[in-house]
C-alpha cells in the first residue's frame, strides 16, 4: 500500500465508528455521493 493509499485509509477510518451526528441529522441514509480528489502541485 502506497502512502496516499494510507492517508485516505486513515482519513476514512477516523470517521468510522459511531458515525457523525450532524451528517446524519441533514441527509438521508439512503443518499450516496461520490467524490473526485485532484492533488495539484505545489
Amino acid at each position: 500500500m502506497n502512502t496516499i493509499d494510507n492517508i485516505i485509509r486513515l482519513a476514512l477510518f477516523e470517521d468510522s465508528g459511531l458515525g457523525d451526528i450532524t451528517t446524519e441529522s441533514i441527509l438521508s441514509q439512503n443518499l450516496k455521493g461520490k467524490g473526485v480528489i485532484v492533488a495539484k502541485e505545489s
